[in-house]
């Protein structure tokens, strides 16, 4: 907690070759508290990079309503009997599908459907039945049907315990009977996958030690839907969320000067007139052109003499100048972080590579942007009568934007900033 106000780290994660520097910086700013939660959000554009992401973050914190299967976990037992217990947010549909190892039948257990009034027990054939990814066999054998209204609720969580033994199954939500129905011959030693669906997206608190890392499955991808979907999430629940700090990074931040971390968070929190603030980042435009002006970086790195506007259009698309720039960064970090002054004040568009916005802001944000960098930095503060900063003695490293990378060794750029992090000593696992 900083200031007893919990600190959150969010960032749309998507590709797996970007995120080890990040991951190693992040975990390390949880063993130091300077972070208390990392949500990681799943909007990978590969089949690759998905399951990349869930089996580095296992903890799933959400699930959002697209009737497809995500690993949970597995049964608990002694082999004669076992259970599994989850605690659940969601109005309706929440399923949980069981898959025994010894390679049986799978089978749905479906809480809360027809509108939070039913719960149902399906058999379902074993082959390719609840794959990650997979949609459910809806056309299932039904084996169990009650009426269960109100066994769910989307603003109140329920604790779930699902228990194998004797041949049944059996479902208690917050210690009531659910479901209770023999199958003979269910191997209690399952695995357990949970789905969302017909829109009754699922938060999940997983049973056991807390985990400062957690998944979030978004619905599409970057391409696909966008990111009105993180937005919307934390919006409608500003009220639980009012006194958090979130800071919001691109999943290729490969520098944290986690030394300087606290200073921008007390920067942060002690300036709640602005609506967002950066912090200082190599390869990002304005800060560039303003660690120029304070000499962090040799001007003939890239020649120029114009308004920053242009500036900041060409520094975005030159590769040349951005491998330059990281090079001098890695060799000697200090000068970034010595601007004349602490904030530098702004008010048009920045790229929001690193960014902080408050609790107390999130009913600002619920919108299905479409362009979440330009609403953030500009429309939404000026709509206020608000302004942005950047926090400029705190360093952190963007790797690249997408016109650069046809330009940029990025393995080479890669290596540069590993080798640093263990300079840093960070570790690197």
């Amino acid at each position: 907690m900083f200031g007893g106000r919990k600190v959150i780290l969010t960032t749309f994660a998507g590709r797996r070759d970007r995120m080890r520097l990040l991951a190693a910086y992040a975990r390390e700013a949880i063993r130091r508290g300077l972070i208390d939660e990392w949500h990681v959000w799943n909007f990978a554009r590969t089949e690759e990079d998905r399951l990349w992401l869930r089996q580095t973050f296992p903890v799933v914190a959400r699930i959002p309503g697209n009737h497809r299967y995500v690993r949970l976990g597995e049964m608990q037992g002694d082999g004669a009997a076992s259970s599994f217990r989850v605690s659940v947010r969601c109005g309706h549909d929440f399923v949980l599908g069981l898959r025994p190892r010894d390679g049986g039948d799978c089978y749905e257990i479906v809480l809360g459907g027809w509108g939070n009034l039913r719960s149902v027990i399906r058999r379902l054939p074993a082959e390719n039945a609840l794959r990650i990814d997979s949609l459910p066999w809806l056309e299932g054998e039904l084996l169990h049907d009650a009426e269960t209204p109100g066994v769910l609720a989307s603003a109140a969580w329920r604790e779930v315990h699902l228990q194998i033994g004797a041949d049944t199954v059996r479902v208690d939500v917050d210690g009531h009977a659910a479901l209770r129905f023999a199958i003979p011959g269910l191997s209690p030693e399952c695995d357990v996958f949970g789905l969302s669906g017909w829109g009754g997206h699922a938060e999940l608190r997983m049973h056991g030690p807390p985990v400062a890392i957690k998944r979030f499955e978004a619905e599409g991808s970057y391409a696909v839907s966008g990111f009105g979907e993180f937005y919307h999430y934390y919006a409608d629940r500003a009220p639980e969320y009012a006194t958090a700090i979130f800071v919001k990074c691109d999943d290729d931040i490969v520098y944290i000067d986690l030394d300087r971390f606290d200073r921008f968070l007390e920067f942060r929190f002690g300036r709640p007139d602005y609506f967002v603030v950066s912090a200082n980042v190599v390869n990002n435009g304005v800060c560039a052109f303003h660690q120029r002006s304070y000499g962090a970086y040799p001007r003939e790195l890239m020649e120029f003499d114009g308004p920053i506007t242009d500036f900041i259009m060409r520094q975005w698309a030159d590769a040349e100048f951005t491998s330059a720039l990281h090079e001098t960064f890695v060799r000697d970090p200090g000068p970034f972080s010595r601007a004349p002054v602490d904030r530098v004040e702004w008010s048009e568009r920045i790229s929001i590579n690193f960014i902080s916005f408050l609790g107390l802001d999130l009913d600002h944000i619920g919108v299905n942007h479409d362009d979440d960098e330009r609403h953030l930095s500009v429309t939404i503060p000026r709509r206020l009568g608000r302004r942005n900063a950047f926090f400029m003695p705190f360093n952190v490293a963007h790797l690249s934007f997408f016109p650069q990378e046809a330009g940029l060794d990025l393995g080479r750029v890669l290596g540069l900033y590993e080798g640093l992090a263990q300079a840093r000593g960070i570790p690197l696992g």
